[in-house]
């Protein structure tokens, strides 16, 4: 991942938009040598957690969640 100060990115934005047009990005953008932000393409997926769903079938939900709301209520309110 390339750095780019951001004092220099006003004389090479255009530079900058044609790396991450051929791929060469993301662009990681400096303030005084310290990670401010991010440049990517429109094309390119931003980092992510794992999926929603990451735990499926690995619980079993009751068929009445509500039969122990009293229980629940008691260890909150005693």
């Amino acid at each position: 991942m390339r750095s780019v100060e951001i004092t220099e990115t006003q004389a090479e934005l255009a530079q900058l938009i044609d790396e991450l047009e051929q791929g060469d990005g993301p662009i990681l953008l400096l303030r005084n040598g310290k990670p401010i932000a991010r440049l990517l393409s429109i094309t390119e997926k931003p980092e992510r957690g794992p999926p929603i769903g990451v735990a499926r079938a690995q619980f079993a939900v009751p068929d009445d969640i509500d039969t122990n709301n009293d229980d629940v209520r008691n260890l909150f309110y005693r």
